[in-house]
């Protein structure tokens, strides 16, 4: 049976992710897959290295740990909209509470709080600028910087091979999302880089750009990333 934290969630129609921290009212953090709403923890314990390499709070970035820090970065990167916590008045920059629930037969004021997070970016974005770090550790260790901004550069670790250009007013709107189906209508300005919130595993997924086959860079470690000539697509 849905709480009345997943009926709230299950309102937004849009692509996002949540992050449960510390949610009183779900049985286990696999429960979350049942309402098919995407857990940026995942779902399983056994998960891909590069992903588990990144949130890793024994790494240099980690979910928790940046999050302990102030540093939103990676979860607006992952594309998380929504956290969940069992603590609500908190006063901190980027959270909005926006839903609560009591949980019953508990101290007063104990429940489960949802916050909007604050400059999520979408599944889908195009960046003005990239940086080649070919070094996977160094490449965690900028992530881990707070002056780094994922909105607007990209970490790639290899040369992309085309001189890319700011994105200023190129736009990407996913129309048919799927386990293993990705589409999206393409709008670019120049030679842009087009960021995919979703984990890089060349083994598995290809792209193609007007029906004709296109390399998948790996970018922020863990990420997709494509290079979209000027024009829609």
């Amino acid at each position: 049976k849905p709480t009345p934290t997943v009926e709230f969630l299950k309102k937004d129609p849009e692509l996002f992710r949540i992050l449960p921290l510390n949610a009183p009212l779900a049985p286990s953090p696999n429960w979350w897959a049942y309402f098919k709403l995407q857990n940026a923890f995942g779902y399983h314990p056994a998960k891909l290295k590069v992903y588990q390499d990144l949130i890793d709070d024994q790494g240099p970035v980690g979910i928790s740990k940046a999050l302990s820090q102030g540093n939103f970065n990676l979860i607006r990167l992952l594309n998380v909209k929504y956290l969940i916590l069992n603590q609500g008045g908190l006063q901190v920059p980027g959270l909005t509470l926006v839903n609560a629930v009591q949980v019953n037969g508990t101290n007063q004021g104990a429940g489960e709080y949802t916050y909007r997070v604050e400059g999520t970016l979408p599944r889908a974005f195009f960046v003005d600028t990239a940086r080649v770090i070919t070094d996977p550790r160094q490449v965690l260790a900028a992530m881990a910087d707070p002056a780094w901004k994922p909105a607007g550069e990209a970490l790639l670790s290899a040369d992309p091979g085309v001189a890319l250009q700011p994105a200023n007013g190129a736009t990407a709107t996913i129309t048919d999302y799927r386990p293993q189906h990705l589409k999206a209508t393409l709008n670019a300005t120049g030679n842009n880089l087009l960021m995919l919130s979703e984990v890089y595993f060349p083994p598995g997924w290809h792209a193609k750009l007007d029906g004709k086959v296109v390399p998948i860079l790996r970018a922020d470690y863990a990420f997709r990333a494509v290079v979209v000539p000027p024009g829609a697509h």
